[in-house]
């Protein structure tokens, strides 16, 4: 047995687990499932993983804010993980800052690839600071809606996890320009970024010096999230289009600050494009949707999302729909 898929806590017991490391020798990915606002004891997953290396390479948890206090223990036992996963937190409790948990990972999870945190109210500056003394080899890393995180935080991991490709920091409000150009420095390999940050911060915004940075230093951009960016114009979508040709997925919904003169760029620079997100930018029109078209035709694969734009007429619309060039995620 190698893999064992979505197991309910209903069948996590000190028994069933302390079975599972006594028989399933080759056991790689385990993945528990998460109740929604069910609290479970992690206490069981310590006879998994007891008595050294359990070889897991793959682990899919709930929350990790269930695991303060006793995830330390659990950790120096998971030498292998390479791709670890909490799911979101369900509830609204608030819960204070553990960094013996990060420690502890950084110190015993040091091939550690990937790392799922969403939603992690406790996770904060001095949080990813830890991780980043250990845990040099991430490769993608999702803080989002972790809202203690700081542009000084991110600054500081950049430097020292320089092999980041994938990054999501959507909903981490505090983020702003000083991250995202840092970032972008030392991270030259991103491919991924969702900085969707859903209500504008006037303290921390993201502006057009974020997009520049994207553009210059990151040329394997393949994805990138800057939704509800009021600061974004026209010139930062620009400079990702001349800097990042592999660019396939562009989201810019609710950017009111764009103007239509930069999806020629985009229709000329851009041509792997094939997702486009626009939703509520009221610059768009029928003939900037054609311009967009004659050089992007992977836009017909997985289409424009249009929703809310106003100056799109409905004849554009319904051609786009029968063309299939029309998307409404």
């Amino acid at each position: 047995l190698h893999s064992i898929l979505d197991l309910s806590t209903d069948c996590i017991t000190l028994m069933s687990l302390g079975s599972m490391r006594r028989t399933c020798k080759k056991l790689k990915t385990l993945s528990i499932q998460h109740h929604e606002f069910d609290y479970w004891d992690p206490t069981a997953l310590i006879a998994l993983v007891a008595g050294g290396d359990c070889g897991i390479i793959d682990l899919r948890l709930p929350s990790i804010e269930q695991f303060m206090g006793k995830f330390a223990v659990i950790a120096r036992n998971l030498k292998s993980i390479q791709y670890l996963c909490f799911d979101r937190l369900r509830g609204t409790r608030k819960f204070e800052t553990d960094n013996t948990t990060y420690l502890a990972l950084a110190a015993h999870c040091t091939q550690l690839l990937s790392l799922r945190l969403p939603m992690t109210h406790s996770f904060c500056d001095s949080s990813l600071s830890a991780l980043s003394t250990g845990c040099r080899n991430l490769q993608l890393l999702d803080i989002s809606n972790c809202p203690q995180v700081t542009s000084a935080g991110l600054s500081l991991f950049a430097e020292r996890c320089t092999a980041l490709t994938s990054l999501n920091i959507a909903g981490c409000k505090l983020i702003g320009d000083y991250g995202i150009v840092s970032l972008a420095t030392h991270c030259t390999n991103l491919s991924t970024l969702n900085m969707e940050i859903m209500k504008s911060d006037d303290i921390n915004p993201i502006t057009d010096n974020a997009l520049l940075a994207l553009g210059a230093h990151c040329k394997s951009l393949s994805s990138l999230n800057a939704s509800y960016c009021d600061g974004i114009t026209s010139a930062g979508v620009v400079a990702v289009a001349l800097g990042c040709a592999a660019l396939n997925k562009l989201e810019l919904n609710y950017c009111t600050s764009l103007s239509e003169d930069c999806f020629a760029v985009l229709a000329q620079h851009c041509s792997a494009l094939s997702y486009l997100g626009v939703k509520s930018v009221n610059c768009v029109t029928d003939e900037g949707i054609r311009l967009l078209l004659s050089g992007c035709r992977g836009l017909y694969r997985e289409g424009l999302a249009i929703n809310g734009c106003m100056n799109v007429s409905r004849g554009m619309r319904d051609e786009l729909e029968s063309t299939g060039a029309i998307s409404f995620s």
